[in-house]
Parts: structure tokens; sequence; C-alpha cells
């Protein structure tokens, strides 16, 4: 489509995500028709720290559920990034030097990849 071209020419995050060394969360819809899932994907192959890629199914570019496919999305990859958001600093700060160890409910959301980093 015309907006996919014109979205293409504007970014070069493919090129620039490879200096990426921190943790990376990518969440993109699958149903997004602006700009294709191949894109994130790539992104996600390409990053040159931890990424993890969320693609929620009926996520479009502009319709979503807020918790369900950006909150809660956001707390598990805090938990398994091992840093939580402070309200009294107002920053992001780690909170184990080592790694921190999700909670069972976490641990049964994750994927086969995830489960075997934590084993």
């Amino acid at each position: 489509t015309l907006a996919s071209l014109v979205v293409r020419e504007r970014f070069e995050n493919v090129k620039l995500i490879e200096r990426v060394r921190c943790p990376t969360l990518i969440i993109h819809g699958q149903a997004d028709a602006l700009i294709p899932e191949s894109h994130a994907i790539e992104l996600h192959r390409q990053c040159g720290g931890p990424s993890k890629l969320i693609m929620p199914a009926g996520m479009t570019h502009n319709d979503f559920d807020l918790l369900k496919d950006i909150v809660k999305p956001i707390q598990q990859f805090f938990l398994e990034s091992n840093v939580v958001p402070t309200v009294t600093e107002g920053c992001i700060r780690k909170f184990k030097k080592h790694l921190h160890i999700p909670p069972p409910e976490i641990q049964a959301q994750a994927t086969a990849k995830d489960r075997d980093l934590l084993a």
C-alpha cells in the first residue's frame, strides 16, 4: 500500500536495531494493515541484545486492548528482564544483582524458549 511505502522510507529501525544492547520488547499486532508484521519479526531477529516479540492476534495499528495487549506484556517483560518501575523514584531500577525468577503465574505464560532460560 501507499502508506507502507511512505513509512518504510522514513525509518531505519532494522538497520539500527543491531546496536541496541538492552532488553527490548517489541509489540506488533498481527492485524496491523499499516506496518507489515515481517518488519517486527526482522527487528526481533536483528536486535543486538535480548529481545522479546509479542504479536497479539486481533491487534491493529490503532485498535487494541490497552491492558491486555500493552500493559500486561510490559509488566511481564519487566519481570523477565529483572527490572521494575518504582513509583517513588520515578525510574526503572534493578532489584537483584542476578536473574529474578518470575512468579509461577508469569512462568506459566512463558513460551517454551522462555522456560528454557529459567531452567
